[in-house]
């Protein structure tokens, strides 16, 4: 196999990736899991469309990954996968999309080596933006039918910024 970290990151395949970041989940103790079935026949069978390529568990978190080249046409997520990636998130679950140049720069490794770190606790920032991401992949039924009614179920999460003379009162 040729050294992926000498080739240029274009040329690097779906296949090749998959393969590198087995190798580096498996160098650090880190359990995964790949559908290897050829695609068509995961489409005939009962797993669902646009579920992640990989999911990695560490000793503290786990992460779903899709993997994509590096090239702009087949980087781009299909609608399926944009559903679980959404999902996923609104769970509070990680979901990440890697390509070859996350893999070059060492962002990979360290993603990696933080699934077997403690997580800090969660910032306000966090919180919001999980709650966020719920209310965002919640069904449209599940969210206030008027728009004033969206607007004030959004101000929860997004408060708006002070006003100019609320910024000028000391």
């Amino acid at each position: 196999m040729p050294d992926i970290y000498a080739m240029p990151k274009s040329q690097i395949t779906e296949e090749q990736l998959l393969q590198e970041v087995i190798r580096l989940c498996d160098e650090r103790g880190i359990l995964h899991h790949h559908d290897d079935r050829p695609y068509r026949a995961r489409r005939r069978g009962k797993s669902e469309a646009g579920f992640p390529d990989l999911v990695v568990c560490g000793t503290h978190r786990a992460a779903f990954i899709e993997l994509k080249k590096e090239d702009q046409r087949s980087s781009r997520l299909s609608r399926a996968q944009y559903v679980w990636m959404r999902q996923l998130q609104g769970a509070g679950e990680t979901h990440e999309v890697w390509r070859p140049s996350d893999l070059l720069t060492g962002h990979i490794a360290r993603e990696l080596d933080a699934l077997n770190q403690p997580a800090p606790p969660p910032t306000m920032r966090d919180r919001i933006n999980r709650e966020f991401a719920r209310a965002m992949a919640a069904p449209a039924r599940d969210l206030p039918a008027d728009r004033n009614g969206l607007s004030d179920y959004l101000y929860f999460f997004i408060p708006p910024a002070p006003s100019a003379r609320e910024q000028l009162v000391p």
